[in-house]
Protein backbone atom coordinates (compact mmCIF):
# COMPACT_ATOMS: atom_id res chain seq x y z
CA UNK A 1 0.00 0.00 0.00
CA UNK A 2 2.85 2.34 0.85
CA UNK A 3 4.54 1.53 -2.48
CA UNK A 4 1.34 2.34 -4.39
CA UNK A 5 0.97 5.65 -2.53
CA UNK A 6 4.59 6.46 -3.27
CA UNK A 7 4.10 5.84 -7.00
CA UNK A 8 0.99 8.02 -7.13
CA UNK A 9 2.85 10.92 -5.49
CA UNK A 10 5.53 10.92 -8.15
CA UNK A 11 5.32 13.78 -10.64
CA UNK A 12 5.97 11.55 -13.68
CA UNK A 13 3.05 9.22 -12.77
CA UNK A 14 0.58 12.13 -12.70
CA UNK A 15 1.95 13.30 -16.00
CA UNK A 16 1.15 9.90 -17.57
CA UNK A 17 -2.34 9.88 -16.07
CA UNK A 18 -3.04 13.41 -17.32
CA UNK A 19 -1.74 12.57 -20.80
CA UNK A 20 -3.90 9.44 -20.92
CA UNK A 21 -7.03 11.32 -19.90
CA UNK A 22 -6.32 14.05 -22.46
CA UNK A 23 -5.81 11.47 -25.24
CA UNK A 24 -9.04 9.64 -24.35
CA UNK A 25 -10.99 12.92 -24.27
CA UNK A 26 -9.52 14.00 -27.61
CA UNK A 27 -10.36 10.63 -29.18
CA UNK A 28 -13.94 10.82 -27.88
CA UNK A 29 -14.39 14.33 -29.32
CA UNK A 30 -12.99 13.29 -32.72
CA UNK A 31 -15.24 10.21 -32.92
CA UNK A 32 -18.25 12.26 -31.81
CA UNK A 33 -17.64 14.77 -34.59
CA UNK A 34 -17.42 12.13 -37.32
CA UNK A 35 -20.39 12.12 -39.75
CA UNK A 36 -23.02 9.60 -38.69
CA UNK A 37 -25.41 7.70 -40.98
CA UNK A 38 -28.63 9.67 -41.03
CA UNK A 39 -32.00 8.36 -42.15
CA UNK A 40 -33.43 11.11 -44.28
CA UNK A 41 -37.00 12.17 -43.68
CA UNK A 42 -38.55 12.38 -47.12
CA UNK A 43 -41.99 13.13 -48.46
CA UNK A 44 -42.82 10.06 -50.48
CA UNK A 45 -44.38 10.82 -53.84
CA UNK A 46 -44.18 14.54 -53.15
CA UNK A 47 -40.51 15.38 -53.66
CA UNK A 48 -39.51 15.90 -57.30
CA UNK A 49 -36.57 13.74 -58.34
CA UNK A 50 -33.50 14.91 -60.20
CA UNK A 51 -34.18 12.55 -63.09
CA UNK A 52 -37.74 13.36 -64.06
CA UNK A 53 -39.89 16.38 -64.62
CA UNK A 54 -43.04 17.08 -62.61
CA UNK A 55 -46.34 18.20 -64.03
CA UNK A 56 -49.66 19.18 -62.47
CA UNK A 57 -51.05 15.66 -62.15
CA UNK A 58 -48.14 13.37 -61.35
CA UNK A 59 -45.52 13.32 -58.63
CA UNK A 60 -42.10 11.73 -58.36
CA UNK A 61 -39.88 10.57 -55.56
CA UNK A 62 -36.36 9.19 -55.76
CA UNK A 63 -34.31 7.62 -52.99
CA UNK A 64 -31.24 5.46 -52.39
CA UNK A 65 -31.01 2.54 -49.99
CA UNK A 66 -28.77 4.67 -47.74
CA UNK A 67 -31.48 7.35 -47.62
CA UNK A 68 -33.82 4.71 -46.23
CA UNK A 69 -31.38 3.77 -43.46
CA UNK A 70 -30.32 0.51 -45.15
CA UNK A 71 -26.96 -0.87 -46.22
CA UNK A 72 -25.91 0.64 -49.54
CA UNK A 73 -26.19 -1.85 -52.39
CA UNK A 74 -27.97 -2.73 -55.63
CA UNK A 75 -31.60 -3.81 -55.90
CA UNK A 76 -31.82 -7.44 -56.97
CA UNK A 77 -34.67 -9.65 -58.14
CA UNK A 78 -38.24 -8.38 -57.96
CA UNK A 79 -40.04 -5.57 -56.17
CA UNK A 80 -43.46 -6.16 -54.57
CA UNK A 81 -45.97 -3.45 -53.62
CA UNK A 82 -48.87 -4.07 -51.24
CA UNK A 83 -52.42 -3.69 -52.63
CA UNK A 84 -53.03 -0.65 -50.40
CA UNK A 85 -49.72 0.83 -51.65
CA UNK A 86 -48.39 1.24 -48.13
CA UNK A 87 -45.55 -1.31 -48.21
CA UNK A 88 -42.81 -2.26 -50.62
CA UNK A 89 -40.65 -5.40 -50.33
CA UNK A 90 -37.35 -5.84 -52.17
CA UNK A 91 -33.91 -7.44 -51.88
CA UNK A 92 -30.50 -5.87 -52.45
CA UNK A 93 -26.98 -7.18 -52.73
CA UNK A 94 -24.16 -5.43 -50.90
CA UNK A 95 -20.53 -5.94 -49.91
CA UNK A 96 -21.15 -5.89 -46.14
CA UNK A 97 -23.65 -8.71 -45.53
CA UNK A 98 -23.91 -10.10 -49.07
CA UNK A 99 -27.67 -9.61 -49.30
CA UNK A 100 -30.54 -7.95 -47.47
CA UNK A 101 -34.30 -8.11 -47.81
CA UNK A 102 -36.29 -5.20 -46.45
CA UNK A 103 -39.69 -3.55 -46.48
CA UNK A 104 -40.46 0.13 -46.84
CA UNK A 105 -43.46 1.75 -45.15
CA UNK A 106 -44.80 4.66 -47.22
CA UNK A 107 -46.83 6.05 -44.31
CA UNK A 108 -44.02 6.02 -41.76
CA UNK A 109 -41.46 6.88 -44.45
CA UNK A 110 -39.25 4.25 -42.89
CA UNK A 111 -37.51 1.05 -43.98
CA UNK A 112 -36.67 -2.04 -41.94
CA UNK A 113 -34.48 -5.03 -42.68
CA UNK A 114 -36.24 -8.40 -42.62
CA UNK A 115 -33.44 -10.88 -43.35
CA UNK A 116 -29.81 -10.91 -44.40
CA UNK A 117 -30.51 -12.90 -47.53
CA UNK A 118 -32.24 -12.70 -50.89
CA UNK A 119 -35.98 -13.27 -51.08
CA UNK A 120 -37.23 -14.61 -54.41
CA UNK A 121 -40.77 -15.51 -53.38
CA UNK A 122 -43.94 -13.47 -53.46
CA UNK A 123 -44.89 -11.87 -50.12
CA UNK A 124 -48.47 -11.41 -48.95
CA UNK A 125 -49.67 -8.17 -47.38
CA UNK A 126 -52.28 -7.15 -44.82
CA UNK A 127 -52.64 -3.82 -42.99
CA UNK A 128 -50.47 -5.03 -40.07
CA UNK A 129 -48.55 -8.06 -41.38
CA UNK A 130 -46.33 -9.19 -44.24
CA UNK A 131 -46.05 -12.93 -44.87
CA UNK A 132 -42.78 -14.30 -46.24
CA UNK A 133 -42.53 -17.88 -47.56
CA UNK A 134 -38.82 -18.28 -46.80
CA UNK A 135 -37.29 -21.32 -45.02
CA UNK A 136 -40.83 -21.98 -43.86
CA UNK A 137 -43.43 -19.28 -43.49
CA UNK A 138 -43.15 -16.34 -41.12
CA UNK A 139 -45.13 -13.20 -40.40
CA UNK A 140 -43.59 -9.79 -39.93
CA UNK A 141 -45.69 -7.61 -37.63
CA UNK A 142 -45.25 -4.12 -39.08
CA UNK A 143 -46.68 -2.53 -35.92
CA UNK A 144 -44.44 -4.16 -33.29
CA UNK A 145 -41.58 -5.31 -35.52
CA UNK A 146 -41.93 -8.91 -34.26
CA UNK A 147 -41.30 -11.85 -36.59
CA UNK A 148 -43.35 -15.02 -36.02
CA UNK A 149 -42.68 -18.36 -37.70
CA UNK A 150 -45.96 -20.18 -38.33
CA UNK A 151 -44.86 -23.08 -40.58
CA UNK A 152 -41.64 -25.07 -40.79
CA UNK A 153 -39.67 -25.49 -43.99
CA UNK A 154 -40.40 -29.24 -43.96
CA UNK A 155 -44.04 -28.47 -44.76
CA UNK A 156 -43.01 -26.55 -47.91
CA UNK A 157 -45.43 -23.66 -47.27
CA UNK A 158 -46.29 -21.63 -50.38
CA UNK A 159 -48.62 -18.96 -51.74
CA UNK A 160 -49.70 -17.13 -48.58
CA UNK A 161 -52.84 -15.02 -49.11
CA UNK A 162 -54.45 -12.76 -46.51
CA UNK A 163 -58.22 -12.43 -46.44
CA UNK A 164 -59.39 -8.91 -47.41
CA UNK A 165 -60.60 -8.28 -43.83
CA UNK A 166 -57.08 -9.05 -42.56
CA UNK A 167 -58.27 -11.71 -40.11
CA UNK A 168 -57.00 -14.88 -41.78
CA UNK A 169 -54.05 -16.17 -43.78
CA UNK A 170 -54.44 -18.99 -46.29
CA UNK A 171 -51.45 -20.97 -47.55
CA UNK A 172 -50.59 -24.33 -49.09
CA UNK A 173 -48.28 -27.04 -47.76
CA UNK A 174 -47.29 -30.54 -48.83
CA UNK A 175 -50.10 -31.73 -46.55
CA UNK A 176 -52.77 -29.50 -48.11
CA UNK A 177 -54.30 -26.07 -47.53
CA UNK A 178 -54.09 -24.40 -44.11
CA UNK A 179 -56.16 -21.49 -42.79
CA UNK A 180 -54.39 -19.49 -40.05
CA UNK A 181 -56.32 -17.14 -37.74
CA UNK A 182 -54.16 -14.13 -36.93
CA UNK A 183 -55.85 -13.19 -33.64
CA UNK A 184 -55.53 -16.63 -32.02
CA UNK A 185 -52.82 -18.42 -34.01
CA UNK A 186 -55.26 -21.28 -34.69
CA UNK A 187 -54.55 -23.44 -37.76
CA UNK A 188 -57.30 -25.25 -39.63
CA UNK A 189 -56.57 -27.89 -42.28
CA UNK A 190 -58.83 -27.15 -45.24
CA UNK A 191 -57.70 -30.06 -47.42
CA UNK A 192 -55.18 -32.90 -47.49
CA UNK A 193 -54.19 -32.70 -51.15
CA UNK A 194 -50.66 -31.34 -51.62
CA UNK A 195 -51.55 -30.02 -55.09
CA UNK A 196 -54.33 -27.76 -53.80
CA UNK A 197 -53.17 -24.14 -54.31
CA UNK A 198 -54.94 -20.94 -53.19
CA UNK A 199 -55.83 -18.49 -55.95
CA UNK A 200 -58.36 -15.89 -54.80
CA UNK A 201 -60.16 -14.51 -51.73
CA UNK A 202 -63.64 -13.08 -52.23
CA UNK A 203 -63.85 -9.36 -51.47
CA UNK A 204 -66.13 -9.85 -48.46
CA UNK A 205 -63.84 -12.61 -47.07
CA UNK A 206 -66.73 -15.11 -47.12
CA UNK A 207 -64.50 -17.69 -48.79
CA UNK A 208 -61.88 -18.35 -51.42
CA UNK A 209 -61.11 -20.23 -54.63
CA UNK A 210 -58.30 -22.75 -54.99
CA UNK A 211 -57.08 -25.13 -57.70
CA UNK A 212 -57.08 -28.93 -57.45
CA UNK A 213 -55.66 -31.61 -59.72
CA UNK A 214 -57.88 -34.36 -61.13
CA UNK A 215 -57.00 -38.01 -61.68
CA UNK A 216 -56.28 -37.34 -65.37
CA UNK A 217 -53.81 -34.54 -64.47
CA UNK A 218 -56.14 -31.72 -65.39
CA UNK A 219 -57.17 -28.96 -62.99
CA UNK A 220 -60.39 -27.82 -61.36
CA UNK A 221 -61.35 -24.63 -59.56
CA UNK A 222 -62.95 -25.16 -56.15
CA UNK A 223 -64.84 -22.61 -54.04
CA UNK A 224 -64.61 -22.93 -50.25
CA UNK A 225 -67.12 -21.12 -48.00
CA UNK A 226 -65.98 -20.32 -44.47
CA UNK A 227 -69.41 -20.14 -42.83
CA UNK A 228 -70.36 -23.76 -43.41
CA UNK A 229 -66.96 -25.21 -44.48
CA UNK A 230 -68.36 -26.46 -47.80
CA UNK A 231 -66.78 -26.92 -51.20
CA UNK A 232 -68.23 -26.24 -54.63
CA UNK A 233 -66.45 -27.45 -57.78
CA UNK A 234 -66.82 -25.21 -60.83
CA UNK A 235 -67.46 -26.84 -64.20
CA UNK A 236 -64.29 -25.54 -65.88
CA UNK A 237 -61.79 -28.19 -67.01
CA UNK A 238 -58.41 -26.53 -67.17
CA UNK A 239 -55.24 -27.58 -68.93
CA UNK A 240 -52.02 -26.31 -67.33
CA UNK A 241 -51.29 -25.47 -63.71
CA UNK A 242 -53.24 -22.39 -62.52
CA UNK A 243 -50.97 -19.66 -61.14
CA UNK A 244 -53.11 -16.49 -61.04
CA UNK A 245 -56.82 -15.74 -60.87
CA UNK A 246 -58.04 -12.16 -61.22
CA UNK A 247 -61.73 -11.45 -60.82
CA UNK A 248 -63.56 -8.48 -62.23
CA UNK A 249 -65.11 -5.96 -59.84
CA UNK A 250 -68.41 -7.87 -59.66
CA UNK A 251 -66.64 -11.22 -59.15
CA UNK A 252 -68.61 -12.77 -62.01
CA UNK A 253 -65.83 -13.17 -64.59
CA UNK A 254 -62.08 -13.64 -64.29
CA UNK A 255 -58.78 -14.05 -66.05
CA UNK A 256 -56.91 -17.25 -65.21
CA UNK A 257 -53.21 -17.74 -65.97
CA UNK A 258 -51.88 -21.30 -66.27
CA UNK A 259 -48.69 -22.93 -67.47
CA UNK A 260 -47.73 -26.42 -68.59
CA UNK A 261 -43.96 -26.05 -68.13
CA UNK A 262 -43.40 -24.69 -71.63
CA UNK A 263 -46.17 -22.19 -72.34
CA UNK A 264 -48.20 -19.73 -70.31
CA UNK A 265 -51.93 -19.62 -71.13
CA UNK A 266 -54.38 -16.78 -70.51
CA UNK A 267 -58.00 -17.87 -70.06
CA UNK A 268 -61.19 -15.86 -69.62
CA UNK A 269 -63.77 -17.47 -67.33
CA UNK A 270 -67.48 -16.67 -67.18
CA UNK A 271 -68.66 -18.18 -63.87
CA UNK A 272 -72.38 -17.76 -64.59
CA UNK A 273 -72.30 -19.82 -67.79
CA UNK A 274 -69.24 -22.00 -67.17
CA UNK A 275 -67.72 -20.78 -70.43
CA UNK A 276 -63.92 -20.79 -70.79
CA UNK A 277 -62.20 -18.82 -73.57
CA UNK A 278 -58.49 -19.02 -74.39
CA UNK A 279 -57.37 -15.45 -75.04
CA UNK A 280 -53.58 -15.68 -75.22
CA UNK A 281 -50.47 -17.81 -75.04
CA UNK A 282 -46.76 -17.07 -74.64
CA UNK A 283 -43.51 -18.84 -73.92
CA UNK A 284 -42.93 -19.07 -70.15
CA UNK A 285 -39.58 -17.28 -70.54
CA UNK A 286 -41.17 -14.37 -72.40
CA UNK A 287 -42.14 -11.22 -70.53
CA UNK A 288 -45.09 -9.01 -71.22
CA UNK A 289 -46.21 -10.41 -74.58
CA UNK A 290 -49.70 -10.90 -73.15
CA UNK A 291 -51.30 -8.77 -70.45
CA UNK A 292 -54.78 -8.17 -69.09
CA UNK A 293 -56.31 -5.51 -66.88
CA UNK A 294 -60.00 -5.28 -66.03
CA UNK A 295 -61.76 -6.03 -69.34
CA UNK A 296 -58.86 -5.29 -71.69
CA UNK A 297 -56.36 -7.77 -73.11
CA UNK A 298 -53.07 -6.81 -74.74
CA UNK A 299 -51.14 -9.01 -77.12
CA UNK A 300 -47.76 -7.75 -78.13
CA UNK A 301 -45.02 -8.70 -80.56
CA UNK A 302 -42.03 -6.62 -79.49
CA UNK A 303 -43.14 -3.01 -80.12
CA UNK A 304 -46.46 -3.77 -81.81
CA UNK A 305 -49.55 -4.08 -79.58
CA UNK A 306 -53.20 -5.07 -80.04
CA UNK A 307 -55.82 -4.26 -77.40
CA UNK A 308 -59.09 -6.18 -77.48
CA UNK A 309 -61.95 -7.34 -75.30
CA UNK A 310 -62.48 -10.86 -73.89
CA UNK A 311 -65.15 -11.45 -76.56
CA UNK A 312 -62.48 -11.08 -79.24
CA UNK A 313 -63.50 -7.62 -80.43
CA UNK A 314 -60.41 -5.56 -81.32
CA UNK A 315 -60.36 -2.20 -79.56
CA UNK A 316 -57.23 -0.76 -81.16
CA UNK A 317 -53.84 -1.72 -82.53
CA UNK A 318 -50.69 0.36 -82.74
CA UNK A 319 -46.93 0.36 -82.80
CA UNK A 320 -45.35 1.64 -79.59
CA UNK A 321 -43.16 4.59 -80.64
CA UNK A 322 -39.51 3.56 -81.00
CA UNK A 323 -36.50 4.22 -83.18
CA UNK A 324 -35.21 1.83 -85.84
CA UNK A 325 -33.27 -1.04 -84.29
CA UNK A 326 -34.73 -0.48 -80.80
CA UNK A 327 -36.73 -3.12 -78.94
CA UNK A 328 -39.53 -3.08 -76.36
CA UNK A 329 -38.59 -5.67 -73.71
CA UNK A 330 -41.31 -4.67 -71.24
CA UNK A 331 -44.88 -3.44 -71.60
CA UNK A 332 -47.94 -3.56 -69.37
CA UNK A 333 -51.45 -2.17 -69.36
CA UNK A 334 -52.16 0.54 -66.80
CA UNK A 335 -55.75 1.21 -67.89
CA UNK A 336 -58.17 0.12 -70.57
CA UNK A 337 -56.30 2.16 -73.20
CA UNK A 338 -52.89 3.05 -71.74
CA UNK A 339 -49.62 1.14 -71.93
CA UNK A 340 -46.50 1.55 -69.83
CA UNK A 341 -43.48 0.34 -71.77
CA UNK A 342 -39.69 0.34 -72.03
CA UNK A 343 -37.72 1.09 -75.18
CA UNK A 344 -34.15 -0.20 -75.37
CA UNK A 345 -31.94 1.24 -78.08
CA UNK A 346 -29.19 -0.52 -80.04
CA UNK A 347 -26.43 0.48 -77.59
CA UNK A 348 -28.31 -0.72 -74.49
CA UNK A 349 -29.75 2.50 -73.04
CA UNK A 350 -33.46 2.47 -72.26
CA UNK A 351 -36.39 4.76 -71.52
CA UNK A 352 -39.78 4.27 -69.86
CA UNK A 353 -42.84 5.75 -71.54
CA UNK A 354 -46.55 6.06 -70.91
CA UNK A 355 -48.55 5.71 -74.12
CA UNK A 356 -52.18 6.84 -74.02
CA UNK A 357 -54.92 5.96 -76.51
CA UNK A 358 -52.35 4.94 -79.09
CA UNK A 359 -51.79 8.64 -79.73
CA UNK A 360 -49.84 10.55 -77.10
CA UNK A 361 -46.61 9.56 -75.39
CA UNK A 362 -45.02 10.76 -72.12
CA UNK A 363 -41.39 10.10 -71.17
CA UNK A 364 -41.09 8.99 -67.56
CA UNK A 365 -37.51 7.82 -66.96
CA UNK A 366 -34.27 7.23 -68.80
CA UNK A 367 -31.35 4.88 -68.16
CA UNK A 368 -27.95 5.16 -69.82
CA UNK A 369 -26.20 2.02 -71.05
CA UNK A 370 -23.66 2.27 -68.20
CA UNK A 371 -26.35 1.93 -65.52
CA UNK A 372 -27.96 -1.32 -64.45
CA UNK A 373 -31.26 -2.49 -65.92
CA UNK A 374 -34.54 -1.34 -64.45
CA UNK A 375 -36.18 -3.61 -61.87
CA UNK A 376 -39.94 -3.06 -61.90
CA UNK A 377 -42.66 -3.11 -59.27
CA UNK A 378 -46.27 -2.23 -60.02
CA UNK A 379 -49.18 -1.92 -57.60
CA UNK A 380 -52.16 -4.21 -58.21
CA UNK A 381 -54.36 -1.27 -59.25
CA UNK A 382 -51.54 -0.09 -61.54
CA UNK A 383 -51.43 3.45 -60.19
CA UNK A 384 -47.97 3.29 -58.59
CA UNK A 385 -44.79 2.06 -60.20
CA UNK A 386 -41.35 1.73 -58.68
CA UNK A 387 -38.23 1.25 -60.73
CA UNK A 388 -34.77 0.64 -59.38
CA UNK A 389 -31.50 1.35 -61.11
CA UNK A 390 -28.68 -0.05 -59.02
CA UNK A 391 -29.06 1.50 -55.57
CA UNK A 392 -31.73 4.02 -56.62
CA UNK A 393 -35.48 3.67 -56.18
CA UNK A 394 -37.73 5.84 -58.28
CA UNK A 395 -41.42 5.97 -57.36
CA UNK A 396 -43.87 7.35 -59.85
CA UNK A 397 -47.58 7.94 -59.25
CA UNK A 398 -49.48 7.02 -62.38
Amino acid sequence: MQQLFARLTRKKTWMYITLGLFTATLLFVVVWQLPKPQKKVVEVLLAPSDTAEKDSTRAYFESTLHDLGLIAGSIYGTVSISPDKRYLVASAENTLTGAETFYFDFEKKDAESVMQDYFFGVPAFSPNYIAFPYNGLFLKDTTTGDKIKIADNALVPERPMFSPDGLSLLYSTKDGLVLYTLATGEKKNISTNENDKPLYWYNNSRGFIFSRTTDDELYQLVEYTLKDSTEHVFSFVIEGKPTQLRMDQNEKNAFLVTNDGESRFYLYLAFATGELTKVGQEDIYARGTVDYFHETIMKRQDCYAILYSPTGETKTSFALPHADGASCPYATLISANEVLYEVRDVVGASSMYRYEDGKSETLLFERTKEKKDFVFGLSSDRTLITLSRGDHFVFYSL
